[in-house]
């Protein structure tokens, strides 16, 4: 991802934190497996496509947490200074395969996640 799309999310998810929320974000919820990431209070938006936007139009799905794809945002909040976010990772198509089959990158994940809790 580019510095200028990079940052054009940046801003979307502080919006979206504000109280705003950019039509692309849709189910935005906790990871609960493994059990670190779990603990790390790890969570990820699920990032629409055009196409999955139009779809969820037509059919009237309005609510956010009934809006899934294949592509996610990883972000964490921290623990005790709740303003504080961190973006950790950007998870392409196919998002869920990917975490399934690469476990190990989500304890990673959650390293980042303990160290910005640490901050």
């Amino acid at each position: 991802m580019g510095e200028e799309k990079s940052k054009d999310l940046q801003v979307r998810f502080l919006a979206y934190k504000a109280g705003r929320r950019p039509e692309d974000f849709g189910r935005d919820v906790p990871f609960d497996w493994p059990v670190q990431v779990a603990q790390s209070e790890l969570w990820h938006i699920h990032l629409l496509s055009d196409e999955q936007i139009k779809l969820y139009k037509q059919r009237g799905i309005r609510q956010q947490i009934k809006q899934t794809s294949d592509q996610f945002l990883v972000y964490v909040q921290h623990f005790s200074e709740r303003y504080r976010y961190l973006l950790i990772a950007l998870i392409p198509e196919p998002a869920h395969k990917i975490c399934r089959k690469q476990q190990t990158k989500l304890p990673g994940y959650a390293d980042i996640a303990e160290e910005f809790h640490s901050s």
